[in-house]
C-alpha cells in the first residue's frame, strides 16, 4: 500500500515541478540557472512574509516531507538517513534538471534550476524522515509495552 501511495506522490510532484511546459513562456529573458547557495533563500525572506515567499520556500520544503516519510514506509532499503536523503536529493536533481533542459529547449526560462531548491528539498525529504522515525519509535515502545514481560512463575510450577 505505502508503494502505492509512494507512486502516485512522486507522480502528483512532477507534474506540479514540469507542468504546464512552457507556463512561463514569454516572460523574456533571463537567468535559467541559479547556483548561488541561499540566494533565492534570502531573497525571499528579504521581501517578508508574503504569498512569493510561502510558495518559494515553503512549498519547496513541504513538497518533499512525503518523500522522507513515505519511502521508508514503502522499503526497508530507505530506512537510514544518509539513504533516504541521497533519495531526496537524487528526485529534487532530477526535476531541477528536468526544469533546466525544458527552459533550455524552450529557448525560454519556464522554470529556473536553482540550487536553493535542492536544498530545500532536501531538508523537506530530512523533515519527512524525522516525522517517519517519530512514529517508527512510538509504535515500537507501544509494541513493547504490550509484549508479554517474562513469567514470574516457572514453567514447572503449573503442573
Amino acid at each position: 500500500m505505502a508503494r502505492r501511495i509512494l507512486l502516485a506522490y512522486l507522480i502528483v510532484l512532477g507534474a506540479l515541478a514540469l507542468l504546464p511546459l512552457g507556463a512561463g513562456a514569454g516572460r523574456g529573458a533571463g537567468p535559467v540557472v541559479q547556483a548561488m547557495p541561499l540566494a533565492t533563500i534570502l531573497a525571499a525572506l528579504a521581501r517578508g512574509l508574503t504569498l512569493g515567499t510561502a510558495v518559494s520556500v515553503g512549498g519547496n520544503l513541504v513538497a518533499f516531507v512525503p518523500l522522507g516519510l513515505l519511502a521508508p514506509m514503502a522499503s526497508a532499503r530507505w530506512r537510514s538517513a544518509g539513504r533516504v536523503l541521497a533519495l531526496g536529493l537524487g528526485v529534487s536533481l532530477a526535476i531541477e534538471s528536468a526544469q533546466l533542459a525544458i527552459s533550455l529547449a524552450l529557448g525560454d526560462p519556464y522554470r529556473r534550476a536553482d540550487v536553493d531548491d535542492l536544498l530545500l528539498n532536501v531538508l523537506g525529504t530530512a523533515l519527512g524522515f524525522g516525522l517517519y522515525r517519530l512514529e517508527a519509535t512510538r509504535r515500537d515502545r507501544r509494541a513493547s509495552r504490550a509484549a508479554p514481560g517474562p513469567s514470574l512463575v516457572s514453567p514447572s510450577a503449573d503442573r
